[in-house]
């Protein structure tokens, strides 16, 4: 719950990490925030950095293994993919 827009939420199939869509300044950027245990409180988020550039919606593959998010370059969108720390 801050000042800017937060959309485009995701769960991992754990419960543990919450991802999301923060605009700041403009730009969007995704955000992780995790938790322990899967019932508790979500930690901080934090800015994924290795997710660069026009970048929303976050999604967590099945396994935990890979989040998936779209990326806007040259007017056009593609699928963008990042191995997350198990």
């Amino acid at each position: 719950n801050t000042r800017a827009l937060e959309y485009a939420a995701a769960l991992s199939a754990d419960s543990r990490t919450l991802g999301f869509t923060r605009v700041q300044g403009g730009r969007p950027s995704i955000w992780l925030a995790r938790r322990e245990p899967p019932d508790g409180a979500f930690g901080a988020p934090v800015r994924l950095g290795a997710a660069a550039g026009f970048v929303e919606a976050p999604t967590f593959s099945p396994d935990g293994r890979a989040l998936y998010y779209h990326r806007l370059e040259g007017g056009r969108f593609s699928i963008w993919r990042v191995q997350t720390a198990r």
